[in-house]
């Protein structure tokens, strides 16, 4: 009788929640989009691609946002790979955005950041620096930037011997209205 009243429970609450319509301010690991955290707002990240192919370690992080502004909105956070591509696989971030509208209707998103801060010099510094431009359009939101390495270099060398830093960022997405 105890277990069927805790299971009714547990029923009534996943039955009267609410849809939460929350926006990743990070898609695939790239921060190709200019969403930024609002103040006080944390998002949990917990992305595994189980079934993929490729050796993708899980990602476990939290991004809170820290300015009270509507306009202006900044975040920081932290990620932690596991199995990590470093011995801790744990690195900060940081997002600086002018929100989509803030100069008028026609005024689109704008943001900077930086992310994959290592803590360990030469062995997990990526320090990806980034600048996102995006409107949300009939048919979708369109983002385009790019993205430069700031950190070691041995980490941005290919198994070639050349050294690539430097990268565009692009994304696009409809918006499904559910409700």
């Amino acid at each position: 009788m105890k277990k069927a009243f805790k299971a009714l429970v547990a029923g009534a609450f996943l039955m009267s929640a609410n849809a939460a319509w929350a926006t990743p301010s990070t898609t695939f690991w790239t921060p190709a989009t200019t969403y930024v955290q609002p103040f006080g707002i944390p998002h949990l990240t917990y992305d595994t691609y189980f079934g993929e192919k490729g050796a993708y370690p899980i990602d476990v992080g939290l991004t809170m946002g820290i300015l009270p502004f509507e306009k202006v909105q900044a975040e920081i956070g932290f990620d932690l790979f596991y199995p990590g591509y470093t011995a801790n696989g744990f690195y900060l971030n940081a997002k600086l955005g002018l929100t989509e509208g803030a100069l008028g209707s026609w005024f689109p998103g704008i943001s900077a950041g930086i992310h994959g801060v290592g803590l360990k010099s030469g062995t997990s510094d990526y320090n990806i620096l980034h600048a996102e431009v995006g409107k949300a359009l009939p048919i979708g939101t369109i983002v385009v930037g790019g993205y430069y390495g700031a950190g070691s270099e041995a980490l941005w060398t290919g198994s070639d011997g050349s050294v690539n830093r430097l990268g565009l960022l692009g994304a696009c997405g409809t918006s499904l209205n559910l409700t």
